[in-house]
C-alpha cells in the first residue's frame, strides 16, 4: 500500500492490485448495468447514477468500496467519515467524442473500476499535473488541450487501460480527459468519488 499511495501522490494516478471482484461478478455487474441501460425510458447520458437502482447492484457496489486495500488508500488520502459523492456508470461509446482535459474539485479523490477489456483504455491523465501550483482550472486554458492532437500527445500521457476488473485510483486534481469512443466497442467504467470532511462540501449532503 506504501508504493500505491507513493505513486498516486507523485504521479495523481496509480493502478490498484487487489482482485476486487470476481469474473462472475464482474460479469453479472456488466449484465445488469447494460440491462437498465436497455430497459430506460431516458436516453443514457455519457455519466448515469448507478446507486439506489437495483438492490445485487448495490451489494457489489458495496463489495467494492469494503475492500482492505481500498479503505486503507482512502483513509490514508482523505481520513476518516469521508463523504461518497457519487457512484457513476461512464459509457464510452463508438460515436463518443470524448472529452479535452480538465480537472475537477479541489480535495475530490476518484476509484474507477473497468468493467470490461479495455486495451487503450478512455480515461487519460497527465501525470504530475496535480502538482502545478494554480488554483484555477489551467488544465481548460493551455493551447495544446485539444482532442485533435491526442495522437501526438498520448505518449505524455497515462491512459486507463487493462482487463475487467482492473481499477484505478487519481487525484481529481490531475490533467484528465476521455479519449474519443472506438468502432464497434462501448467501454464501461464505474466512478467512485470522493471528498474529505475538511473539504466542507455541504452541497453535496443530499
Amino acid at each position: 500500500m506504501h508504493l500505491l499511495l507513493n505513486n498516486l501522490l507523485k504521479k495523481g494516478v496509480t493502478k490498484g492490485n487487489s482482485q476486487i471482484l470476481s469474473e462472475i461478478e464482474l460479469k453479472e455487474l456488466e449484465s445488469l448495468i447494460n440491462k437498465i441501460s436497455k430497459n430506460s425510458l431516458n436516453k443514457l447520458g455519457v455519466f448515469n447514477n448507478i446507486i439506489g437502482i437495483d438492490k445485487r447492484i448495490d451489494e457489489l457496489l458495496e463489495k467494492i468500496i469494503s475492500n482492505q486495500e481500498v479503505k486503507d488508500i482512502l483513509l490514508k488520502l482523505l481520513g476518516k467519515n469521508y463523504l461518497l459523492r457519487h457512484v457513476s456508470v461512464r459509457y464510452n461509446t463508438p460515436d463518443d467524442k470524448g472529452l479535452a482535459m480538465h480537472q475537477d474539485s479541489i480535495g475530490e479523490v476518484s476509484l474507477t473500476i473497468l468493467l470490461n477489456n479495455q486495451n487503450q483504455g478512455s480515461t487519460f491523465f497527465f501525470p504530475g499535473s496535480q502538482l502545478i501550483p494554480y488554483n484555477k482550472n489551467l488544465a481548460e486554458k493551455v493551447s495544446w488541450n485539444s482532442l485533435k492532437l491526442i495522437n501526438l500527445l498520448k505518449f505524455f500521457f497515462i491512459s486507463a487501460r487493462g482487463k475487467a476488473g482492473s481499477y484505478y485510483y487519481f487525484l481529481n486534481r490531475t490533467w484528465h480527459g476521455r479519449l474519443p469512443g472506438k468502432k464497434n466497442n462501448t467501454n464501461l467504467s464505474l466512478f467512485f468519488a470522493f471528498f474529505p470532511v475538511s473539504a466542507n462540501r455541504i452541497d453535496l449532503i443530499k
